[in-house]
């Protein structure tokens, strides 16, 4: 036997024995696709599951996968999720598998049809197992090789079927392990809800055992074994001894038994328990007791309490309008009081009335709804009734009465009489319809403000695209030193007004509970870098040097939410550099705490600045204020970024923390717990922000073909300006979705610029066109749509970026610099 073939068995029986012992099955099934993947030396090991209905065609979408270093990875590629083989070209593979069949060979030899999905992912040779649970197709597993061809031998398949078989066995496993614990769920479920339950009495151990429910009931811990002499405690005499003498008899006669007995949980109310408990016969005789409790509090309670009540009704009813009646189902005769005589327009009937009697006290449409409920409510086995119907008279009108019952019946479980009382409930339902009016109207003025933040922001940020755009074009004129002066004050009042209606946006999203955080993996030395190089110009200006400084110690990386971290860093710094004349800000990430899943992160932003009186710590945090009048007016702003931070940072589990002193500067800071992250990333060198190098370090575009599609003329020139200024090899433009749509089919290009409310056709429409004539040229969402579900719009419809106006040219630039054909990354 080949020394390859003896390794790969021994690889495959190290994965086996990984899946039969670990019980975390993604946790076993990792490590054994990173054993195989590098006993049979291939680039990529995944496995896709069938996701399709049975009875329908193959649908398969990847759940794991293992790749070697430097190896694309494509376990996040939306392309390889439900995939319906025969639709996408793979008609063979579907055909072959349920044969129980293995697709493998050299990728250039496949169909083209199957090259179109496989090559993209670089695949040069492939071998794909299938894998069954008993006759059902569940999957298959794959092994890629993206550097060499290779020819697959007949024993190396035959060592993988075996891998394919226990992992087959390990999602039969999971299958059964997750019917036993639903069955588990729902059986404690309905216990709670049914407040039943179960419990075993061992003669012989002298132990209890008691399901969860039985636990609550008597409030005990979770714990499911207890000596005997635990739970009778919780019994007062004479319930107690009674309790003793019934299990006795139980044990010893075998008679079961079925009572009502008191039970007393210091610090909760009282309960009334029925006991149904039956002998457990086994070989030498009876040694252990099975039964059921059923908490019968409410029914108990009313039974004892039955006289008193009717008493203390038959007054309470006069004085709060309160009608009480009763139905004597022996001789069918209905009874009411002088209350409710009231409350039905009719005269108080001592000697009752028939029942049929009381179907013409309700409106006719009533009728037969009544009897069935009333029939439904009957033939159970509840002692208690709570229902709702119109009762009166087209004289003298018809109100809503709620009414709650009592229902006596016999050892056999008829029922013998049902004793209730009955409340005008009228005005109350007039007032929930007002209030559900009321809701209904503050929803729509809620969705009538989003809509007008939403008009808004766009109607507001499309001009400040021309006003932001054009003073940066006129800053590139070499203006006179006056005119410089002009174009900075249209500079920063235009972007005073974007922070503005940032803010604002950002704060109804808060308010509204939009909010979202999610978790990416990242370098906090480059998140902190990158944030901070946006404040270098304005530092700058004022002579206000930026220092970072990193923890060593920190992991590489973090999982995190960037956008939030960043947008408060962002906040925190841009405070800090407006509130500094001279001096410096310092940037600094601490390690905290460290533990082996995360790590506790401190983030600090420290300034020169003017400082802040400790009597307006807590003041700077609240919404639209500022530590005094004259903040406002010297420096400007809308006094909502720290209450919008400190929402932020609370939202991310961490709590911001303020110290200054008047004259002193001030220091904010925040502590997160951070995951660690996956990726082994070396932490960076601490430093300033002037020192870092810019984002992209081109000086133009040269050879990227654009298409911009935008509606607006001046929104055109801006951007012909621009890409212009960046030496695009190829610009275009279409004015509407339509005209996009057409100019990306006759065209080549390495970017489409969308703008997305335009007249004729939207960008959002044109980009579901564009990729359903299977055109993947990347597709980046200009917009002036700031609006929480933006980002989720421009993905389902396609586009691969989002940018806002108004737009950063250096943001701008930096991210069309990525889809240059020399740093466009492969596949895209």
């Amino acid at each position: 036997m080949p020394e390859q073939i003896i390794f790969l068995l021994q690889a495959i029986n190290e994965a086996a024995a990984i899946l039969l012992t670990e019980r975390d099955a993604d946790k076993a099934i990792s490590a054994a696709l990173a054993i195989v993947g590098k006993a049979t030396k291939v680039d990529r090991v995944y496995i896709f599951q069938n996701v399709a209905l049975p009875g329908n065609p193959i649908r398969v979408s990847q759940r794991y996968e293992w790749v070697r270093e430097h190896v694309s990875v494509q376990i996040d590629n939306p392309e390889l999720q439900d995939i319906p083989l025969v639709e996408a070209g793979l008609p063979r593979w579907e055909e072959v598998f349920l044969k129980r069949g293995v697709i493998k060979g050299q990728v250039r030899d496949f169909p083209d049809s199957e090259r179109a999905m496989l090559d993209p992912q670089d695949i040069l040779s492939i071998i794909c197992i299938p894998i069954f649970i008993g006759e059902e197709f569940w999957g298959f597993v794959g092994f890629d090789d993206c550097t060499h061809e290779r020819a697959w031998t007949r024993q190396e398949e035959g060592v993988l079927f075996n891998l394919a078989t226990a992992l087959g066995g390990v999602f039969m496993r999971n299958r059964y392990e997750r019917s036993l614990v639903q069955y588990q769920t729902e059986l404690e479920e309905a216990q709670a809800i049914g407040q039943m339950g179960n419990f075993e009495y061992d003669f012989r151990r002298q132990r209890v055992r008691m399901s969860k429910e039985m636990l609550r009931i008597h409030g005990l811990e979770a714990e499911a074994d207890f000596p005997q002499g635990v739970v009778p405690t919780l019994y007062p005499e004479p319930y107690r001894s009674r309790m003793w003498e019934l299990g006795a008899r139980c044990l010893e006669q075998g008679e079961s038994f079925d009572e009502i007995f008191l039970l007393q949980v210091p610090g909760q109310a009282e309960k009334w328990l029925r006991m149904i408990c039956h002998p457990i016969r086994e070989e030498g005789g009876i040694n252990r007791l099975r039964g059921v409790m059923i908490d019968v509090t409410a029914a108990e309670q009313a039974r004892r309490r039955l006289d008193e009540l009717s008493q203390r009704l038959l007054l309470a009813g006069e004085a709060g309008k309160i009608g009480f009646w009763a139905w004597d189902f022996e001789h069918d005769r209905v009874t009411w009081d002088a209350t409710m005589g009231k409350l039905i327009g009719r005269p108080a009937e001592p000697r009752g009335v028939p029942s049929r009697a009381i179907l013409t006290f309700l409106p006719p449409e009533e009728g037969p709804s009544a009897r069935r409920k009333i029939v439904s409510t009957l033939k159970g086995e509840s002692s208690q009734a709570v229902f709702e119907t119109w009762m009166g008279s087209p004289e003298t009108g018809w109100k809503t009465l709620v009414s709650s019952a009592y229902i006596d019946r016999l050892p056999s479980g008829r029922a013998s009489r049902m004793v209730g009382v009955s409340l005008d409930v009228t005005e109350d339902r007039k007032i929930r319809q007002e209030l559900i009016e009321a809701k209904n109207a503050a929803e729509a003025a809620s969705q009538a403000k989003t809509e007008f933040l939403s008009v808004m922001s766009h109607e507001i940020r499309t001009p400040l695209n021309a006003v932001i755009g054009y003073a940066s074009l006129l800053k590139d004129t070499t203006p006179r030193p006056d005119q410089i002066e002009y174009i900075d004050a249209l500079r920063v009042a235009s972007e005073s007004l974007l922070s503005l209606i940032n803010d604002i946006l950002d704060y109804n999203k808060i308010d509204a509970g939009m909010i979202e955080l999610e978790q990416h993996e990242l370098r906090l030395g480059e998140l902190i870098e990158n944030v901070a190089k946006t404040h270098l110009h304005r530092a700058e200006e004022r002579q206000v040097r930026l220092k970072i400084v990193i923890d060593p110690r920190l992991p590489g990386s973090v999982m995190a939410d960037p956008v939030r971290l960043g947008q408060v860093l962002n906040n925190l710094i841009s405070n800090a550099v407006k509130f500094t004349e001279k001096g410096e800000v310092t940037i600094r990430a601490t390690l905290s705490r460290e533990g082996q899943e995360d790590v506790g992160v401190q983030f600090a932003v420290i300034d020169t600045g003017i400082g802040i009186d400790p009597k307006l710590h807590e003041k700077v945090f609240d919404r639209f204020t500022q530590a005094d009048s004259t903040i406002s007016r010297r420096f400007g702003g809308t006094g909502l970024g720290l209450s919008i931070t400190r929402q932020l940072v609370t939202l991310m589990g961490g709590k911001i923390r303020l110290e200054s002193q008047p004259g002193e500067g001030s220091t904010f800071s925040f502590e997160l717990n951070l995951p660690r992250g996956t990726s082994r990333m070396d932490p960076p060198d601490s430093g300033s922000a002037q020192d870092a190098p810019t984002l992209s370090a081109r000086e133009d575009l040269s050879g990227l073909r654009v298409l911009v599609v935008e509606d607006n003329a001046i929104n055109r020139k801006i951007m012909s300006k621009f890409l212009g200024k960046w030496k695009v090899s190829a610009l275009d433009f279409a004015e509407n979705g339509q005209e996009g749509v057409e100019a990306a089919a006759q065209g080549t290009y390495d970017v489409i610029l969308m703008d997305l409310q335009m007249p004729v056709m939207s960008g959002l429409d044109a980009a579901r066109e564009i990729r359903a004539r299977g055109d993947q040229t990347p597709i980046v969402a200009l917009t002036a749509d700031a609006m929480p579900d933006v980002r989720d719009r421009i993905v389902s419809a396609g586009m691969n970026a989002l940018a806002t106006k108004p737009f950063h040219p250096q943001t701008l630039f930096d991210q069309l610099a990525g889809y240059l054909p020399d740093q466009r990354p492969a596949g895209v």
